[in-house]
Protein backbone atom coordinates (compact mmCIF):
# COMPACT_ATOMS: atom_id res chain seq x y z
CA UNK A 1 0.00 0.00 0.00
CA UNK A 2 1.44 3.39 -0.94
CA UNK A 3 1.27 6.64 0.98
CA UNK A 4 -1.39 9.06 -0.19
CA UNK A 5 -0.02 12.39 -1.41
CA UNK A 6 -1.49 15.53 0.14
CA UNK A 7 -3.94 17.52 -1.97
CA UNK A 8 -2.21 20.80 -1.20
CA UNK A 9 0.86 22.29 0.40
CA UNK A 10 0.82 25.19 2.83
CA UNK A 11 4.15 26.96 2.52
CA UNK A 12 5.08 29.38 5.29
CA UNK A 13 8.04 31.70 4.73
CA UNK A 14 9.63 32.61 8.07
CA UNK A 15 12.17 35.13 9.35
CA UNK A 16 12.56 36.05 13.03
CA UNK A 17 8.86 35.96 13.99
CA UNK A 18 8.40 32.88 16.19
CA UNK A 19 5.17 34.15 17.77
CA UNK A 20 3.57 34.67 14.35
CA UNK A 21 4.82 31.27 13.18
CA UNK A 22 3.36 29.60 16.25
CA UNK A 23 -0.01 31.32 15.71
CA UNK A 24 -0.01 30.22 12.08
CA UNK A 25 0.84 26.60 12.94
CA UNK A 26 -1.79 26.56 15.71
CA UNK A 27 -4.38 27.77 13.22
CA UNK A 28 -3.45 25.07 10.73
CA UNK A 29 -3.64 22.38 13.44
CA UNK A 30 -7.17 23.45 14.31
CA UNK A 31 -8.54 23.16 10.76
CA UNK A 32 -11.43 20.75 10.27
CA UNK A 33 -10.07 19.43 6.98
CA UNK A 34 -8.42 16.02 7.27
CA UNK A 35 -4.78 16.68 8.23
CA UNK A 36 -3.64 14.09 5.68
CA UNK A 37 -5.11 16.27 2.94
CA UNK A 38 -2.44 18.94 3.32
CA UNK A 39 1.21 19.26 4.19
CA UNK A 40 2.90 22.17 5.95
CA UNK A 41 6.34 23.36 4.89
CA UNK A 42 8.06 26.12 6.88
CA UNK A 43 10.93 27.77 4.99
CA UNK A 44 13.21 29.69 7.33
CA UNK A 45 15.11 32.46 5.56
CA UNK A 46 18.03 32.90 7.95
CA UNK A 47 16.43 33.63 11.32
CA UNK A 48 18.80 34.49 14.14
CA UNK A 49 17.18 31.64 16.13
CA UNK A 50 16.36 28.64 13.92
CA UNK A 51 12.77 27.55 14.86
CA UNK A 52 13.45 23.77 15.03
CA UNK A 53 12.02 23.27 18.56
CA UNK A 54 8.86 25.19 17.68
CA UNK A 55 8.22 23.33 14.42
CA UNK A 56 8.95 19.95 16.02
CA UNK A 57 5.85 20.41 18.20
CA UNK A 58 3.64 20.14 15.09
CA UNK A 59 3.34 16.67 13.54
CA UNK A 60 3.77 16.33 9.78
CA UNK A 61 5.37 19.76 9.47
CA UNK A 62 8.61 20.10 7.53
CA UNK A 63 11.21 22.76 8.32
CA UNK A 64 13.61 23.83 5.61
CA UNK A 65 16.44 26.32 5.95
CA UNK A 66 17.04 28.58 2.98
CA UNK A 67 20.66 29.57 2.56
CA UNK A 68 19.92 32.33 0.06
CA UNK A 69 17.88 35.26 1.35
CA UNK A 70 14.71 36.58 -0.21
CA UNK A 71 11.17 35.45 -1.01
CA UNK A 72 11.94 34.05 -4.45
CA UNK A 73 14.53 31.66 -3.04
CA UNK A 74 12.03 30.49 -0.37
CA UNK A 75 9.48 29.73 -3.06
CA UNK A 76 12.04 27.71 -5.00
CA UNK A 77 13.12 25.69 -1.94
CA UNK A 78 9.53 24.93 -0.92
CA UNK A 79 8.61 23.86 -4.46
CA UNK A 80 11.41 21.32 -4.36
CA UNK A 81 10.16 19.94 -1.02
CA UNK A 82 6.37 19.90 -1.54
CA UNK A 83 4.77 16.59 -2.47
CA UNK A 84 1.56 17.47 -4.26
CA UNK A 85 1.20 17.35 -8.05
Amino acid sequence: MHERKPLLSVIIPHLNQPEALEACLDSLQSQTIDRAAFEVVVVDNGSTAFPRALVDRYPNTVLLQEERHGLRSEEHTSELQSHHD
